[in-house]
């Protein structure tokens, strides 16, 4: 077993990877309808612009076209896949992610990617760390650039973080029968504007935006996301591509890597702990916990619902500040702070946040949003372009 430490050997060994792309894993992916569909419904989204492909054909974009963040199935947006410091788990911890083109079912997405950022950090949930972020490059088939991602990571010594015990007082969320009714009622009353555009000119500084609901979560919410949207990856963000002898291999390749069950002496996958209670708290969280990047995507549902299907997401960013553990309950919620014009684009920035039902905001972060505009040389992201 590989030492599970930060050391200034592991720290310069990744400083010395900065600046240069990578290729990992199966470089393209041919993006089909099947796949948009389940993407979106294992973020509980149900917009029929992303699980209807007869409504897309009837859109602006002629075609069944994916939810904005459908890219991480392509490639998962952390820096875990800059490796380095083996045994030295990886925590997400923040996104930004801008939008150009629509991914359609039938395009073919193939992402490039570099480190970005290594840094040396401190904090209450584990002491010394390391940050890093990745920056992603997703292209489709005619070499257009279709989104650009960054990934953010905290590198932690598992057992410092479970000694820390910083979510040792977090327990099991109990509900009432009248705080259910009141997650169900949120869910029944999700607005998505779809075909009735929302003019930029009707949008005022100060509107506030949502709620929509997500939880509570469950494991099976957690397991199904695994397997449509962990950047076709088992497990969340891991570097393993398939099971059994696939995952054994990648052990004896990777020192440090895999984690050791004490009851069957057997090794297995670094991201238990998404699913598995006993190992989450070995890695100092209160029990099984979310994959962050889900939150990117509710925040990114919410302003596809809000901006209806001649709208278009610019970016979105988000920072997880909290564990999202099972039980957990998330509002989320947006408020619009800027209004301008940028080209001939009509821009609207909204401020995102995500409170739990402990009243924490787990998820802050914000997005820009093209709208569509009364002015006739306005220009919205999206539309077909003439050789499709």
């Amino acid at each position: 077993m590989a030492e599970r430490a930060i050391t200034e050997e592991g720290i310069a060994e990744l400083e010395s990877r900065l600046g240069s792309y990578y290729r990992s894993g199966p470089y393209r992916l041919d993006v089909s309808a099947d796949d948009i569909r389940n993407n979106a419904r294992m973020n509980g989204d149900w917009n029929p612009l992303f699980v209807d492909a007869a409504y897309g054909a009837g859109t602006r974009y002629g075609a069944h076209v994916a939810p904005p963040t459908y890219v991480d199935l392509i490639k998962h947006y952390t820096a875990t896949a800059i490796g380095g410091l083996p045994g030295v788990h990886a925590f997400h911890t923040g996104n930004d992610v801008e939008f150009f083109r629509p991914v359609r079912a039938g395009d073919v997405i193939g992402p490039t990617f570099r480190p970005w950022r290594v840094e040396r950090k401190s904090g209450r949930f584990a002491g010394e760390m390391v940050a890093m972020d990745m920056e992603i490059l997703y292209r489709n088939q005619f070499d257009e650039l279709v989104a650009i991602a960054h990934g953010n990571v905290f590198r932690v010594v598992r057992e410092d973080a479970r000694r820390r015990a910083k979510y040792a007082d977090v327990t099991p969320a109990p509900y009432t029968a009248a705080e259910l009714e009141r997650i169900w009622d949120t869910y029944d009353h999700e607005e998505v504007r779809g075909p009735e555009p929302r003019y930029w000119e009707d949008v005022a500084v100060g509107d506030v935006v949502g709620p929509i609901v997500r939880g509570p979560l469950r494991v099976v919410e957690v397991s199904f996301r695994n397997w449509y949207g962990g950047g076709q990856l088992t497990g969340a963000g891991g570097m393993t591509f398939g099971g059994h002898y696939h995952q054994f291999r990648e052990y004896l390749d990777r020192p440090g890597y895999a984690e050791t069950d004490e009851a069957t002496g057997v090794d297995d996958h670094p991201h238990r702990g998404h699913w598995e209670d006993s190992f989450a708290r070995k890695i100092g969280v209160p029990g099984v916990y979310d994959i962050a990047v889900q939150r990117t995507a509710w925040h990114a549902t919410l302003m596809t619902n809000w901006a209806g299907d001649d709208g278009w997401l610019r970016r979105v960013w988000c920072e997880f500040r909290r564990f999202n553990v099972e039980g957990d309950t998330t509002w989320i919620t947006g408020k619009v702070v800027r209004k301008w014009i940028e080209g001939r684009e009509h821009m609207v920035e909204i401020e995102l946040a995500a409170h739990n039902q402990r009243g924490e905001d787990s998820t802050p972060g914000g997005a820009f949003v093209v709208l569509p505009s009364r002015n006739p040389g306005a220009y919205v992201p999206g539309d077909p372009e003439a050789r499709r």
